[in-house]
């Protein structure tokens, strides 16, 4: 049979808002919120819930200073309240995309080779950032974002000579970076872009006292254009056994976690006291 004419068949735009309509109006997934326009595509994301103050803070500061410290321990859920507040930037059409990298740092400094493509090679750098965008957008959504250039995962070698106008840039375990890294890193800030570096500079099992992120707290710690929060191990959201584990490694000067409270002030802004760096040149 051939094809349908006359009053009966639909044209090709018409078929494209049927369907639109019908995406409209379709059923979110059980826990996803309300519908949000990008691209003219429907979206569906989670909410983002602070879990603690401190999470609160970060979601404060994030859109407000050009670069913002997310700092302390592991399990606080630093890294997902920077990429739940990035998402929330980008429905909102406050900023263009999002672009996360890490080091290609591993806890010995060595990595084994791994065969593939380089997106194969590094797809284990990245997992926990996958993981925690899971926790806001589906998959699939995650995927179309990325198809469309809105997220990208970025080794931080391949950003050099780049320039990201509008993104929120994010470095997860910012104490794996070495200083050259972490101003490489923040160098590639276009207009209206922001910066978030999350780790522990307590951390030194990776690259030692004075890592890229050490040495960026204090050479940024009078710069009322940076914020920053420090987590402590009240904070972590995990299960509580990982409080144990965080003291348990920790060296006894480091143990008390006032020093830690003092180093940030009430408004986000780094107090320049910091004992760690009173020698560093």
């Amino acid at each position: 049979m051939g094809r349908q004419s006359g009053q009966g068949r639909f044209s090709k735009s018409e078929r494209r808002e049927t369907i639109k309509a019908t995406a409209r109006n379709r059923k979110p997934k059980e826990g996803f919120g309300e519908i949000i326009s990008i691209d003219r595509a429907p979206q569906r994301m989670k909410p983002l819930i602070p879990m603690t103050d401190r999470q609160e803070e970060l979601m404060i500061l994030i859109p407000n200073k050009s670069l913002t410290f997310a700092d302390g321990v592991a399990g606080t859920g630093k890294s997902a309240v920077a990429i739940g507040v990035g998402l929330t930037m980008l429905f909102a059409g406050e900023i263009d995309q999002m672009v996360l990298t890490r080091s290609d740092m591993s806890i010995d400094g060595k990595w084994a080779p791994v065969p593939g493509n380089e997106e194969e090679k590094y797809a284990h750098l990245f997992a926990a950032m996958r993981d925690n965008f899971l926790k806001f957008i589906t998959k699939s959504h995650l995927d179309n974002l990325e198809k469309n250039g809105k997220v990208r995962f970025e080794v931080l070698a391949n950003v050099l000579g780049k320039t990201y106008d509008r993104a929120l840039l994010i470095f997860d375990e910012g104490q794996c970076s070495t200083v050259a890294q972490t101003k490489a890193f923040l160098s590639r800030m276009g207009k209206g872009t922001r910066a978030v570096i999350a780790g522990d500079w307590r951390d030194q099992a990776y690259m030692g006292k004075y890592n890229g992120m050490q040495d960026a707290v204090y050479r940024f710690r009078d710069n009322p254009k940076v914020g920053r929060v420090v987590f402590q191990v009240e904070d972590i959201v995990r299960d509580d056994f990982v409080k144990d584990v965080i003291l348990a490694y920790r060296n006894v000067s480091d143990s008390d976690e006032d020093q830690l409270q003092t180093e940030a002030n009430d408004d986000g802004k780094i107090d320049a006291s910091l004992s760690l760096f009173q020698n560093v040149a």
